[in-house]
């Protein structure tokens, strides 16, 4: 009888290393892109050939870069994440009211504006969180702490206004990471639609708010932006 050979889990995958060049950077994201639509199309199956022949490229340059296909998703994994993070950032950061920024931080967060719905999807199924490349953990520290600074700024404009404060809550920005970022997974995988007609959005809200101001707006709280 033969014995099948159990293959190792890789345990933590990334690229060998940056591309530094144009060409390849175009190589390196025509490799991610092909690995993305693969992952999609035929789940954890697919193979280094199989994304060299549909990215173009030949075996060889794509092992230049990436050892193998865990690298790949892991790579991809980033690159939404980091959008993410990067787009966060500029909105918590921008000139608009604290509302305003709150508004806009969930239309993002609800929205396929850092990633196509199905890659996410799929890299929410087959691309574990322990895999460090993929910046998981350290994008969700991020958005923590850009939503602790949100909330500091929510606090300051209804200060302003001589509205009611909330209670000091150190554990607010987790609490509202936790629930929108479930309601976000949840959408993902049963219930796309629901990330591109803002519905999502509208829904969580009202209680990311309360989260934030202590408020509740159906009791008259100034809308967003005044």
């Amino acid at each position: 009888m033969t014995v099948k050979k159990r293959t190792q889990p890789v345990q933590n995958p990334a690229p060998r290393k940056q591309a530094g060049t144009v060409s390849a950077k175009a190589l390196v994201d025509a490799v991610v892109a092909a690995g993305g639509e693969l992952l999609i199309e035929t789940g954890p199956s697919l193979t280094t050939n199989d994304v060299a022949k549909r990215a173009g490229v030949s075996i060889g340059s794509l092992y230049q870069y990436f050892p193998n296909k865990e690298a790949i998703l892991a790579e991809a994994t980033r690159r939404v994440n980091e959008s993410f993070r990067a787009q966060l950032l500029e909105i918590v950061e921008g000139a608009a009211s604290a509302p305003e920024k709150l508004d806009a931080a969930l239309e993002l967060a609800c929205s396929d504006r850092y990633g196509d719905l199905e890659l996410r999807r799929a890299l929410l199924e087959h691309v574990p969180r322990s895999w460090s490349h993929t910046l998981i953990a350290q994008s969700e520290s991020a958005i923590v702490a850009l939503l602790s600074q949100l909330g500091a700024e929510i606090v300051q404009w209804r200060s302003d206004r001589g509205l009611p404060l909330p209670a000091p809550d150190s554990e607010g920005p987790s609490i509202v990471f936790f629930m929108v970022r479930g309601a976000v997974q949840g959408a993902l995988l049963y219930r796309p639609e629901l990330l591109l007609n803002g519905r999502l959005a509208r829904t969580v809200r009202p209680h990311v708010v309360a989260l934030f101001s202590g408020a509740d707006e159906s009791a008259g709280d100034p809308p967003p932006g005044d």
